[in-house]
Formats: structure tokens, C-alpha cells, sequence
């Protein structure tokens, strides 16, 4: 059930509220992080306390009023690296990919955000940092694939895991051969990551196997008492999603339970559900967030399935999300050896 103050007039007055309030809330913590005793983290520098703040309060409030996605739309910032990806044939696309730099050599991000299946952001903003990351670590170019989020019936699962598999399909439309694709994603999108790669895995031959994966802080786990744990996990001092936006996903993502199935539960907690993979798979975690229990131990079950290359990363400190909330949180160097350690995992 939607929260009351997704209704107007009372969204509108929170939202005041939240606006007037917001130079306080930040200027107060700015002082109080000062000791470092008084830290959600000791090792925590005062810009990272904050950013861990700022991203937690701006989930909440979107949580709260339930803000709508924001999808892109063909504007003045994007120009024509903006592209909308339909289920056809490529000579009906024009945008990011047909641009006079690109090599049919260099390597080629498709990235997948966060979210919770719920929240989605225009990429000129969300998508500076981790496309900058790319180019930085590994010296490839990123396409920003938004897929669907859960906002109606007709947007639940496997809407999200319809629009990879077309994101995917378009590159390799263009000319991109798979063995310069690497597949990244954080939060949901490392969770959507994990089902792309399952769908390629169980439908043969009907799609190639891209170069390499990265899945930062996946949430590998929807069942009701891995929220449970969630909810009482300790980490939640220290992360900065706040367990009520996992609610929301939880809420609006998944099918109706009579439509659910071994098969689609497999896709939504890949944790219960490891497969063998022949891509090489690096998954990331933050030491410090609430899913870090569930990722290392997903991490060792993949690793042991027969033919698979899985290597898993472990981001001392850092809480969720670093591919998008890197910057923020300054720690841009953490973010970018995550990078680096996947593409020479990928090398080898």
C-alpha cells in the first residue's frame, strides 16, 4: 500500500518541508562528524559520512512520496546521445553509438542502474560518475540501458530482464561484437546483471556470451526472511539504503504468487538458485552493507558450480553502491580498482 504522503497535498507539503529543512540537516552532521568517534564509521572521512547521509535521506523521501521514475527524454544535455531501444532491427536506431570515436575494437559497457526496481534517474546526471569510471579503468565507452521499473502492473517482473536482453541485442544490431561487451549494473541493476546472465546461460546458443560482468552490490536475495535480516541487519548504520525502499521493490516488483514458479524465483533470488556461468563474473561488495553477507556467500556457491569464472571483490568500509555513490561518498579510488581488478580478471 502506498504511504500517505504519495498523495497530494500531502506530498507537496513534505516535500516543502524536506527543502526547508535540507541546509540544517546537512550543516549540523558537517560539525557532528568532526570527531571521528561520532562517525557511523571510524574509518569514515567527514565527505564520506555525509554522502552516506545525503544518499539515505534522498532514498527515504523518495520512498515516501513515491517519486516517479524519472526516464530520460531527448533534451538539450543528451542531444544525440540519447537513444530510445525498441525490439527491432538496428538500422531503425540513431544516437549514442553512432559516433565518429568508436572503434568496433574498444570495449563497450552496457550498464544497468540501481533502484530497487523502483527508482529510476535521467542518465546525463546518475550516469556521469560510473560512465567515467569506465573510461577511466578500463578505457571503454557506456551505454546507459533504463530499463522499466515497476510502476505498474504491466512494468513488474520480467519487464526489467525483457529491456537487458533488447539493450544487449541492440549493441550487438550495431556491429559490437560480444567479446567487447562487459555487462555492469549496481543494486537491482547488478541483481538485473545476474538474470541476463542466466537468461543467456538457458537459452543456448540464441545469444552470445558477452566479454566479462560486473555486479556492484547485487541484491541477490528477495525472499521474506532475507528481508527480515535485512531489517535487523547491523550494517544499517553504516549503508545508505534504507530498508523501506526495499519494501517498495519488494511490493512492486516480483509477479502475483500465483504466476510465481521455481523457475521465476530463480530469477529473483539468484542466491537460493546458483548457475554455472561461462562469463567471467566479478561480483562487488562494500563491507559495511546490509546485503555483504549475502554477496560473499552467492559469490562462493557460483564460484563452485562446474565451469564457471567468478571472482568476488570486497570493498573494505565501503557500504552500497560505490558505482554510483562513489563520487559522493569520495571514494572514487575504490570504485575505479573494482574496475581495474575486473579487467584484468577478464584478460586472463
Amino acid at each position: 500500500m502506498a504511504p500517505v504522503w504519495s498523495y497530494q497535498p500531502l506530498k507537496g507539503l513534505l516535500t516543502a518541508y524536506i527543502l526547508g529543512i535540507s541546509p540544517l540537516y546537512f550543516s549540523l552532521p558537517s560539525i557532528y562528524y568532526i570527531p571521528k568517534r561520532l562517525r557511523p564509521h571510524p574509518n569514515w572521512s567527514i565527505r564520506t559520512s555525509l554522502g552516506r547521509a545525503f544518499y539515505y535521506q534522498l532514498f527515504k523521501y523518495a520512498t515516501m512520496i513515491r517519486l516517479a521514475p524519472q526516464y530520460a527524454v531527448k533534451s538539450n544535455d543528451l542531444k544525440d546521445r540519447f537513444v530510445m531501444v525498441k525490439p527491432s532491427s538496428s538500422d531503425l536506431y540513431t544516437g549514442i553509438l553512432k559516433h565518429p570515436i568508436i572503434k568496433p575494437s574498444r570495449k563497450f559497457v552496457l550498464y544497468l542502474p540501481g533502484g530497487a526496481y523502483v527508482f529510476a534517474t535521467i542518465p546525463s546526471k546518475a550516469g556521469v560518475f560510473p560512465s567515467t569510471l569506465f573510461e577511466k579503468g578500463m578505457d571503454a565507452i557506456t551505454f546507459f540501458g533504463q530499463y522499466r521499473v515497476a510502476a505498474t502492473p504491466e512494468t513488474r517482473f520480467p519487464a526489467a530482464i525483457q529491456d537487458a536482453v533488447t539493450f544487449y541485442l541492440y549493441l550487438l544490431d550495431l556491429g559490437i561484437p560480444a567479446k567487447n561487451i562487459i555487462v555492469s549494473g549496481d543494486s537491482a541493476g547488478g541483481h538485473l546483471v545476474l538474470a541476463l546472465l542466466r537468461y543467456i546461460e538457458d537459452s543456448k546458443t540464441l545469444l552470445p556470451r558477452p566479454r566479462g560482468a560486473i555486479s556492484w552490490s547485487p541484491w541477490v536475495n528477495m525472499t521474506a526472511s532475507a528481508m527480515l535480516a535485512y531489517k535487523k541487519s547491523p550494517n544499517n548504520s553504516t549503508d545508505l539504503v534504507p530498508y523501506t525502499i526495499l519494501e517498495w521493490g519488494i511490493e512492486a516488483y516480483p509477479p502475483p504468487s500465483d504466476e510465481s514458479s521455481s523457475q521465476v524465483q530463480a530469477y529473483l533470488s539468484p542466491a537460493l538458485y546458483p548457475f554455472a556461468t561461462k562469463t567471467p563474473l566479478l561480483l562487488q561488495a562494500g563491507s559495511v552493507e546490509v546485503f555483504h553477507a549475502d554477496i560473499r556467500a552467492f559469490a562462493q556457491d557460483m564460484a563452485a558450480m562446474p565451469g564457471s569464472r567468478v571472482k568476488y571483490h570486497e570493498t573494505a568500509d565501503a557500504p552500497h553502491d560505490l558505482s554510483l555513490c562513489g563520487g559522493t561518498l569520495g571514494l572514487e579510488k575504490e570504485a575505479v580498482d573494482v574496475i581495474k581488478v575486473a579487467d584484468g580478471f577478464f584478460d586472463t
